[in-house]
């Protein structure tokens, strides 16, 4: 092979080689660097979106807030709670019992005692919010402090309220606070619902409980389709046992998260990590929505099954988590590797064009130096041809030269017999 040839090959592979090697090493660095920052953005994500929805549940709790500051409100629970308490014929805990039995047994709104509940200046004040933000709100009612019904939007199973769960925690044994009750799908708006329970207080004394029940399917669906736009994957609010509360394109609780992150939604952790898929590798990233404040208590839960509604929270919180496909975040930089194995490729093609040119350019006086040693060679060939012939044409002469000499002697006896036998003087004995 022609050395010009030799140093192109050399070159081209040592070309190959150092790409080679700069692609795995980059893409090693790559790898671990990319998908380090991809699992924080997601993990940053996460924890915004969840900050969002924080947001605006407190957002919903301010204007639930609002109704309950009103002075119709305040002023309708005074009057209540005096009547309720100054009952002369019974017990008040029997007369409670007694007035929710009647309540019970009243199946129509326009029966007579269950009218003014609905019709009365507080729950006509009620309706008013519902019917001026449509579409938000369910029923909305005020019980007074012993949990009995003072004004509603709607006809309730019961009138007595002082024993279920969410007015036991909005009460909180006299002190007040704010209860988020996750009630899940309610058919009093068709959607998820949130019932926000907070007391309402006179001179720092509970006088009454508002619950409201909030429907935030708008508000969730608002959150996943702006964290979509993002394109890192999807975003979706869980509880924290792993029924999924809103989820694109599904029903909401009719799907679960996957089970390997369950047990950091059960600590309550924030985090993101690689998890496997059934065949697909996904980056999740999950963190709980914290609903606390510095300035006031709230508490976040609920009940399975309530009356309206299913699937009801169990003493969970929310949490969001966000799942994105591995190969997708990592893909910028797989492109950048193959940015940069064609660029090397293409150097690599150059490099193999100006090697045969550097080898041409190193080769030719080497060529020189090699014909013309091989013309020296073939003159020296040649000269040693030429000495061997003259040393054998000069021993082939020797060879001859002590030929001659004893046939010269046989020659010249030869001669002396044929003399003798011309001249008839052939003696015998001296020719044997």
């Amino acid at each position: 092979m022609q050395l010009k040839y030799k140093i192109s090959i050399t070159m081209t592979l040592f070309s190959l080689l150092i790409l080679g090697l700069v692609s795995y090493i980059y893409g090693q660095m790559s790898y671990k660097s990319v998908l380090k920052h991809e699992k924080q953005k997601i993990l940053e994500s996460a924890v915004e979106s969840a900050r969002e929805i924080k947001v605006e549940l407190l957002s919903k709790l301010s204007n639930v807030k609002t109704i309950s500051l009103a002075p119709i409100v305040l002023d309708s629970l005074k009057i209540n709670n005096v009547e309720c308490a100054t009952d002369e014929n019974e017990t008040l805990q029997e007369h409670i019992q007694m007035l929710n039995e009647r309540w019970m047994h009243a199946y129509d709104e326009n029966d007579a005692f269950v009218k003014p509940y609905l019709n009365n200046p507080l729950a006509l004040f009620l309706k008013e919010q519902q019917t001026a933000f449509s579409g938000v709100y369910g029923e909305i009612f005020i019980t007074n402090s012993y949990g009995v019904l003072v004004a509603t939007t709607g006809k309730l199973t019961t009138l007595s309220h002082a024993h279920k769960y969410w007015w036991q925690e909005a009460y909180a044994d006299g002190k007040g606070k704010v209860f988020f009750d996750d009630r899940g799908f309610d058919a009093s708006v068709n959607g998820y619902v949130i019932g926000i329970v907070l007391p309402i207080k006179a001179n720092g004394v509970i006088i009454g409980i508002l619950k409201a029940n909030v429907n935030i399917m708008t508000t969730l669906s608002s959150a996943v389709k702006q964290y979509k736009k993002l394109n890192m994957g999807t975003l979706r609010i869980a509880r924290t046992k792993g029924a999924i509360v809103y989820e694109e394109s599904f029903p909401p609780l009719s799907t679960s998260v996957n089970p390997k992150i369950l047990k950091n939604l059960q600590q309550g952790e924030t985090g993101s990590r690689v998890i496997k898929n059934y065949n697909q590798e996904v980056l999740v990233a999950y963190t709980p929505v914290d609903m606390s404040l510095d300035d006031e208590k709230i508490t976040f839960g609920g009940k399975p099954k309530t009356s309206g509604s299913f699937k009801g929270n169990n003493g969970e919180i929310w949490h969001t988590v966000i799942k994105y496909d591995k190969n997708l975040a990592l893909r910028e930089s797989r492109d950048t590797n193959m940015n940069i194995i064609l660029i090397g490729l293409v150097l690599t093609f150059f490099s193999f064009l100006s090697s045969i040119l550097i080898g041409r350019w190193i080769s030719s006086p080497v060529e020189k130096l090699q014909q013309a040693q091989a013309e020296l060679q073939k003159q020296e060939e040649i000269m040693v041809a030429q000495s061997r012939h003259a040393a054998m044409g000069e021993m082939i002469s020797m060879i001859a030269h002590q030929w001659r000499q004893p046939i010269s002697v046989i020659a010249m006896g030869a001669n002396n017999i044929m003399a003798d036998v011309e001249l008839e003087m052939v003696d015998e004995k001296r020719l044997e």
